[in-house]
């Protein structure tokens, strides 16, 4: 959990986004709402750990997610857990998987007040395909682990945003489909 606390804090000091982003919350305990007077009274004679539930977690808006360790937490509560475990970890001894969050961390922004944001062009080019931001989509195996749409959904969101997409050789559907 310290190594969690760590990562959820980030360069700047602890997120300020509610605990929901950066942890599972807390088993609520039942109600009578919960079931029927004989099922409540059969799990309170079976302890005080059968009548703990846990309370179903709620995407948050997007406008509250401030970092990529928002949306990777988010990422672990909706995801089935095969599918969380196979993007969340890294290769071998994970060397790289931690020298990347390592990366994040000390990337910062650094805002500029009272500077006219009207009218800005982010447009750029990644090796002569043209993008509206100097960002891509990077290839990731098995995006329908994911998603429904998988990489077919990947391949829509970029051309409507104008970013490049790097398609994966390890995908969920063929060149074709995407």
């Amino acid at each position: 959990q310290a190594v969690l606390a760590q990562v959820a804090s980030g360069p700047a000091g602890p997120s300020v986004c509610p605990p929901p982003l950066r942890q599972r919350p807390p088993p609520a305990m039942a109600s009578p709402a919960a079931g029927t007077e004989a099922e409540v009274a059969k799990k309170a004679d079976a302890g005080p750990e059968a009548l703990e539930v846990e309370e179903e977690f709620v995407k948050p808006p997007l406008a509250a997610m401030l970092n990529t360790f928002d949306f990777e937490s988010v990422a672990r509560e909706t995801m089935e857990p095969q599918a969380w475990g196979y993007y969340s970890s890294g290769g071998d001894d994970e060397i790289t998987l931690r020298d990347n969050h390592m990366a994040f961390q000390r990337i910062t922004m650094r805002p500029r007040i009272l500077v006219n944001v009207r009218e800005i062009d982010m447009a750029t080019s990644f090796l002569g395909a043209s993008a509206s931001l100097p960002l891509y989509f990077t290839a990731t195996a098995l995006a329908k682990l994911a998603h429904q749409d998988g990489e077919v959904g990947i391949v829509k969101a970029a051309k409507k945003a104008g970013v490049p997409y790097m398609l994966p050789t390890l995908s969920s559907y063929t060149l074709d489909e995407m």
